[in-house]
């Protein structure tokens, strides 16, 4: 027919890779006229997907909306959303295309099971069976975190008894050192050695500013466990840091509370860096 003839040539165009046009333009001529094989090309030339999904929701075609979102769903995981929504809408009997939206939100972790389960009851007549796999998946799933988090904490109390331990046993019996080498060269130690509360031992002129010449001593206050500097280094850039950040809490926690879906997960973690005095 005269419409199909002028809808193959309008796609030929389009299609040509060669052929200059301006898309947005184009769009708006062929959705004037009709011409929905052209408009749904230049929706996914131009990436309007959700335009092409709202086409396809229109019309029906399950087959299309799968598939459409199976091809774009990782670039734009809220299609999977649109696609949920929509299913859980619908009168008939959409069950398998449900597990197949459910499937693949579970594999892109994009909706909290919570928001899912809210948008899925909507629909009275949806069975649970069509949902049982994918409750039970992400009761696994949290399982597990919580089964990682629990070894985790356990992991950190056992390291901060530890830690208090040794605290204790520092400020309260003497430290024996036991090594008779140096640390640093491996060569035997000689007077006059320094020796750290962390265990290694140096001769004096091995340590960098331990060995300053003449008759000069050197400050040992200002000597540093070359194994352990480093570490030290670290430790105290984080304490400056957090400092720093001291001097504008109250003004960032704020503005942060105010900004935040979770109140007290803010605060926890204005706690949690030790920001409050």
């Amino acid at each position: 027919s005269r419409i199909k003839e002028v809808e193959r040539q309008v796609m030929q165009i389009l299609a040509n890779p060669v052929a200059e046009y301006d898309e947005h333009h184009a769009l708006v001529l062929v959705q004037a006229h009709g011409c929905k094989r052209a408009q749904l090309f230049l929706y996914e030339k131009l990436e309007m997907y959700h335009l092409l999904m709202q086409h396809y929701m229109e019309t029906r075609d399950n087959l299309a909306i799968i598939s459409k979102c199976k091809a774009y769903g990782a670039n734009d995981p809220n299609l999977w959303v649109q696609v949920l929504m929509h299913f859980a809408q619908r009168d008939e009997n959409c069950d398998q295309e449900i597990r197949q939206v459910l499937h693949h939100i579970d594999r892109l972790n994009i909706l909290p099971p919570l928001l899912v389960i809210q948008i899925l009851s909507n629909n009275p007549k949806l069975p649970l069976s069509t949902v049982r796999s994918y409750i039970v998946g992400q009761l696994h799933r949290s399982q597990s975190l919580i089964d990682e988090d629990e070894k985790e904490i356990e992991q950190l109390r056992s390291e901060t008894e530890r830690m208090r331990n040794e605290i204790i046993s520092l400020q309260s019996q003497p430290k024996v050192f036991t090594s008779t080498k140096d640390n640093l060269t491996g060569a035997p130690l000689e007077l006059p050695t320094v020796h750290f509360l962390s265990g290694n031992s140096y001769n004096l002129n091995t340590l960098p500013g331990g060995n300053i010449g003449g008759n000069m001593q050197p400050k040992l206050s200002f000597l540093e466990d070359p194994k352990t500097a480093s570490e030290q280094q670290s430790v105290a850039d984080i304490l400056n840091g957090l400092s720093r950040l001291r001097d504008n809490t109250d003004e960032e926690f704020y503005r942060q509370l105010e900004m935040s879906s979770d109140g007290f997960e803010t605060i926890s973690q204005y706690f949690g860096k030790c920001l409050f005095d």
